[in-house]
């Protein structure tokens, strides 16, 4: 049989798998998404990087390059939704052909079949879950493992073409997510081990070159420094763990991650010392560590099925798929070697299937309350376009609501440079006279309660006797909160608006009660 065609078979069965996995899920989309689209919205409309539609400069977007990409669309007239979704889907794909073809190169074209490398990806539910979301993960995966193995490819061949390459990809990958620069430092870290370990030198001239990616985000810091008034976006601030209790559960989830990636990270382990002898999968190795280690200072609140590091699960498949190839003619049983590499191959890719009801279940119940919570209020706001100067607030989920009302936002957590720099002030708050307030719950309320009953909970919460809604202690509790009332409740959201401007706004009011939990 046709090998190349075998592949390209193998392959197409893969991106179908795939494709029908991102199908189960199409109805998904973080509500951080809805941030990258309000963002890339004003840029596509002339207002560069802003929060809201007056201009200001802020700095709660993640990613320039992806950003700036959906932005296109929406200026080419795609819906950004559609159109972020077929970017990150496209990466999904791109990245499952660099697993298979980067095997293929390291194992000198021995390995044959090289694409079925491609299969435990497709056959992964959160791996299709991340390139649905909306969000960049997938598409930074694709920057990010294009440049690694480029590296992995100038190490193995020393072929100064690759590491033009590495530095390109990791170019654009820093653009996309500044942890990206853990690669360059990553073969840093590789020339030293390369020296004392595997006693080879590595030409000076590589060495500066590799200097070029990092003095890249040096700039791009500065840039940020002089242009928002600060390094970094402010997702960053927000996420970094702040003591040892957060520090501890982002090891266990860097822990499950691992365990997610077990039978992968187990062959590797058994190949080890072949690994560390071998220049370029050494190099994936210290990639990995390197690359995982800051993230034990990454608060894990939002980081569902590993969100923030799956970049590097396509990584542990290659060095685990390596492993089991090194391994196969060591097998000592035979005429069965055969079998047994195929049958291992199929447990490879079948290993994270039985999640699938975990994943599904979890987008069933987020798809349900972005619905018909976020994007409903949204939507039913979008209707009064005369109303939209006015401010609304909303507690920490800011993405659907803004975004498709297009009112003036006033977002404390992630879009609110002045909250980063120097800390929530109330005053603050009120200062901005927000005429309505969401404030989302992760506990759905009950819709048997009533809002008498809400807001006798709400008193004793302003007594200090009860702990209704958590987190929103201090506006809550300040005196200027008596000029606010509990509207209705949604699944996962209270609605409280100022009375005098419920009062002057009533048929926006009814609507808002009426598509609630209450008014149905």
């Amino acid at each position: 049989m046709n090998l190349k065609l075998l592949n390209l078979g193998i392959f197409a069965i893969s991106i179908i798998v795939f494709i029908l996995f991102c199908e189960k899920y199409i109805h998904y989309t973080i509500d951080d998404a809805f941030i990258f689209y309000r963002y890339s919205d004003n840029i596509a409309n002339g207002f560069l990087f802003s929060w809201n539609y007056d201009g200001e400069k802020e700095f709660g977007f993640t990613s320039y390059l992806y950003t700036i990409v959906v932005a296109l669309g929406i200026k080419l007239g795609l819906d950004p939704i559609i159109f972020s979704k077929a970017v990150t889907v496209f990466s999904g794909i791109s990245i499952m052909f660099l697993v298979g073809y980067s095997l293929k190169i390291f194992t000198d074209n021995k390995f044959k079949l090289y694409l079925l490398a491609s299969l435990p990806l497709a056959f992964t539910p959160y791996f299709a879950l991340h390139s649905i979301t909306g969000m960049e993960t997938i598409f930074f995966g694709a920057l990010f493992l294009a440049s690694v193995i480029s590296y992995s490819c100038f190490i193995k061949k020393n072929n100064k073409y690759f590491l033009g390459l590495a530095i390109i990809f990791t170019i654009f990958s820093i653009f996309t997510r500044y942890e990206a620069v853990l690669v360059p430092i990553a073969f840093f870290v590789y020339i030293l081990y390369q020296k004392i370990f595997l006693k080879e030198g590595t030409k000076i001239t590589y060495i500066l070159l590799n200097f070029i990616p990092i003095l890249f985000l040096v700039g791009l810091l500065f840039w940020n420094l002089n242009y928002f008034g600060q390094p970094l976006p402010n997702p960053f601030y927000v996420k970094e763990t702040r003591d040892m209790t957060d520090i501890i559960r982002s090891i266990y989830e860097i822990c499950a991650f691992l365990a997610s990636s077990s039978p992968f990270l187990l062959l590797t382990i058994l190949k080890l010392k072949t690994h560390l002898k071998n220049k370029f999968s050494s190099f994936l190795i210290i990639q990995i560590i390197v690359s995982l280690f800051p993230f034990i200072f990454i608060t894990q609140w939002i980081n569902p099925f590993y969100r923030y590091y799956i970049f590097e699960y396509p990584v542990l498949i290659i060095l685990g798929i390596l492993s089991l190839y090194l391994l196969k003619d060591k097998l000592e049983i035979g005429k069965y070697s055969k079998i047994a590499f195929v049958v291992a191959i199929i447990f490879l890719i079948t290993f994270n299937l039985p999640i699938t009801a975990d994943v599904t279940n979890f987008v069933h119940t987020e798809s349900n309350t972005l619905e018909n919570t976020h994007i409903k209020i949204g939507k039913i706001l979008a209707k009064y376009p005369e109303l939209k100067h006015n401010t609304i607030a909303t507690v920490i989920d800011a993405g659907a609501i803004p975004y498709f009302s297009q009112w003036q936002t006033y977002d404390y957590t992630l879009n609110d440079k002045m909250t980063v720099q120097h800390g929530f002030s109330i005053d603050r708050f009120y200062e901005n006279e927000p005429k309505l307030m969401f404030f989302y719950h992760s506990t759905p309320v009950n819709p048997e309660t009533s809002i008498e009953d809400l807001e006798r909970m709400l008193m004793k919460k302003m007594n200090m006797e009860e702990d209704p809604i958590g987190y929103h202690d201090d506006i809550i509790i300040n005196p200027k909160f008596e000029n606010y009332e509990l509207l209705t409740i949604y699944l996962r959201m209270y609605v409280f608006a100022e009375k005098e401007f419920s009062l002057e706004n009533p048929e926006l009011m009814n609507e808002l009660i009426k598509n609630s939990i209450h008014g149905k």
